[in-house]
């Protein structure tokens, strides 16, 4: 698999032994419509900033610092709609890729089922070709799967409040909300004060996107667990 940069390499999962085509095709699906949505969006976001700059010649005004500001993020947003289109379509090509090695894969399975029953000495040849075959393209997929998941970015959660538990909270509990995935795990805990208002710590929370590993949220009461054990 090919390494990350950054301080969160050691969240790297070890790599699969077997692809997960299921989940990767939703995966492709849900991340290309994510960045087609993403790059509509900036691009709203920039016609709206372009219209409010006066066109050429209109002379200048008390303004015109501001018009020039417009203009700088404009640009920036335009660079950004170029680099969110790069990426896409390379997500796009390992689809696409992706979907071929599958076929492929799949071909070489319903090939190695019809040969295996079929003696002759040319059959199991065959066979065993079609074997070899079979684990290339399934390395393939895996390989195509880690490069996916370099891609994936940084899963990043703010938790603003609890909106609702499972009974009312008294002043002064401590809630404590985990979330694992794959071997990340994070822990963010609320203090409840008077007049139920909430003060949380590391409530920030990044995750590595995975293919393999899906996300896991749990609450935990934690004085009434502490309160268990004495």
């Amino acid at each position: 698999s090919r390494p990350r940069k950054g301080s969160l390499l050691s969240f790297r999962s070890t790599r699969r032994n077997a692809a997960r085509p299921t989940r990767t095709k939703a995966i492709l699906d849900s991340l290309l419509q994510g960045l087609s949505e993403g790059i509509v969006a900036i691009k709203e976001i920039a016609d709206d900033m372009r219209s409010q700059i006066p066109s050429e010649g209109t002379g200048l005004s008390s303004r015109q610092h501001h018009y020039m500001e417009l203009e700088k993020q404009v640009k920036a947003l335009e660079r950004k709609i170029r680099a969110v289109e790069v990426h896409k379509d390379r997500i796009e090509e390992l689809r696409d890729e992706y979907l071929l090695k599958l076929k492929l894969k799949d071909g070489a399975f319903n090939l190695a089922q019809a040969l295996s029953n079929r003696p002759s000495k040319s059959a199991k040849e065959k066979l065993v070709d079609a074997r070899f075959e079979q684990k290339e393209l399934s390395e393939d997929l895996c390989d195509i799967e880690d490069e996916l998941e370099t891609k994936l970015g940084v899963f990043k959660v703010h938790i603003n409040e609890f909106t609702s538990l499972h009974r009312s909270i008294a002043s002064g509990e401590v809630i404590e909300c985990q979330l694992k995935l794959a071997t990340q795990k994070w822990k963010a805990r609320c203090k409840i004060a008077r007049h139920q208002q909430q003060f949380w710590q590391d409530n920030d929370i990044f995750l590595l996107g995975k293919v393999s590993d899906e996300l896991f949220l749990k609450i935990i009461e934690v004085k009434k667990i502490q309160g268990n054990n004495h």
